[in-house]
């Protein structure tokens, strides 16, 4: 594993001392993003690295839209894939989502399909994905010097338990659909637009499906607090006959191989509950932080081909950047 990143943190980007401690740290590399026009040239004054994860053109991906490389066509997506190439990181992933193609953006929640999209046929949606992540790949990679070429990756999504909705945190562009959301969760359950994307036979499916093609072999961004929540919710629901510790071994034996990022924090939650994806980070003597590090480890040592890891750890509101400068090189320190 060649560098470790942070996730954007406000105030960061015009602290000049707590980007002076990140580098001067010798284990943090640089920052992670979704917004690159926002934050590319202000990342790249500081003197840290830059690398995107899901970089957004105007709203997020989703490569269960057949037409969702289109977007990449328009200035603003061509500006994007031009930004991309520039970042330092050896890689770029996107969320292997959604079964539906049209999805409302929700808070604290799984997001919600548009119901009349809902694909019916996991073959189909197996065939959108693959060339939708096979097409961005050519879209990045071809006619581009090899330096600046990508490894392109693709992360598995959080299957939750069922919860109620916060309705009062949610934009008002899903408020008005609150009928149609209410009713497609009734009827699908919460995970409508997380049908089969999240199962260790779509991965397995899939990477056969991917083998051999793309100018760079298709990749693996093991996101650890997402497959711990899935591993979860599955066993709950009876879904999944084994354990957690089982559920990462299985799903390593498929992808080991292919893991060349991951993603770490520790998720929100509690065994009776469930949990969600909190970004919280690690804290000594917490008995879920332990386990998780514990299986960060495992990912860690099964992943030969590993060329990065993030701290996709959101830090207090109240925090100051030296502060959380400081934290996450302690986190970082966990790895070393």
């Amino acid at each position: 594993m060649n560098d470790i990143y942070i996730s954007i943190f406000d105030g960061l980007l015009s602290d000049y001392k707590a980007q002076d401690i990140l580098k001067q740290s010798g284990i943090i590399s640089g920052i992670e993003v979704y917004s690159l026009v926002q934050h590319y040239e202000s990342i790249k004054s500081s003197g840290l690295k830059c690398a995107a994860h899901d970089p957004l053109v105007f709203e997020m991906n989703n490569l269960g839209n057949p037409n969702w490389l289109s977007v990449f066509e328009s200035p603003q997506g061509r500006k994007v894939l031009n930004l991309i190439r520039n970042t330092n990181s050896p890689v770029v992933a996107f969320h292997c989502g959604f079964s539906a193609e049209k999805v409302y953006k929700m808070r604290a929640y799984p997001d919600a399909p548009e119901i009349s999209t809902l694909f019916t046929s996991r073959e189909r949606l197996l065939s959108v994905i693959c060339d939708n992540i096979l097409g961005f790949e050519r879209l990045l990679n071809e006619s581009t010097p090899p330096e600046l070429q990508k490894q392109v990756l693709l992360e598995p999504m959080d299957y939750t338990r069922k919860r109620p909705i916060d309705w009062e945190i949610q934009s008002h562009k899903v408020k008005v659909h609150k009928f149609e959301i209410e009713k497609v969760f009734e009827k699908f359950g919460t995970n409508a637009a997380l049908q089969w994307v999240c199962d260790i036979d779509f991965y397995r499916d899939l990477y056969q499906s991917l083998e051999n093609k793309g100018i760079l072999p298709i990749g693996f961004l093991f996101d650890i607090s997402h497959v711990f929540i899935t591993a979860d919710t599955k066993i709950h629901q009876r879904e999944y006959g084994g354990s957690i510790t089982d559920y990462f071994e299985e799903l390593l034996q498929i992808i080991g191989d292919k893991v060349y990022q991951i993603h770490v924090n520790v998720p929100e939650g509690n065994p009776l509950d469930g949990y969600t994806d909190g970004h919280l980070p690690f804290t000594k003597g917490n008995e879920l932080s332990q386990f998780i590090l514990r299986l960060t480890k495992k990912v860690i040592k099964n992943s030969p081909n590993l060329k990065t890891m993030t701290l996709e750890i959101r830090g207090n509101k109240n925090m100051h950047p030296i502060e959380f400068a400081n934290l996450m090189i302690a986190q970082a320190n966990l790895f070393a």
